[in-house]
């Protein structure tokens, strides 16, 4: 294959290079658009609520939206990270560990 006009390979697709599953590389990654995504939907749902049931002012709306996604981050990081990395885990999904040398690889000093 030829290199392409950015330097990538050339691939079934068009030029660049592979695409990657995201489940497959980092479980961290994962995680972040999990809790991004929930803490994002939980802000725009207090924005709805106070925007179809309140008298409040924008600076308020959005503010408590700012806050309440800030809050479910600060909730949801430390839930959503361990568990997707078990879950993974149990799986065989992830980054490959490295192999460790066993005894007999080793040189040994005689």
């Amino acid at each position: 294959m030829s290199a392409g006009p950015s330097g990538g390979e050339a691939t079934a697709q068009g030029w660049g290079p592979e695409p990657q599953r995201l489940t497959r590389r980092s479980p961290a990654i994962l995680a972040a658009v999990i809790y991004t995504g929930f803490s994002l939907a939980a802000g725009l749902v207090f924005l709805a609520v106070t925007i179809a049931f309140g008298d409040y002012d924008w600076v308020a709306r959005i503010g408590g939206a700012v806050w309440v996604f800030a809050l479910c981050m600060i909730i949801l990081m430390p839930i959503i990270t361990p568990w997707i990395r078990e879950r993974m885990k149990s799986r065989g999904e992830g980054l490959p560990r490295p192999r460790v040398k066993e005894a007999q690889d080793a040189p040994q000093d005689r």
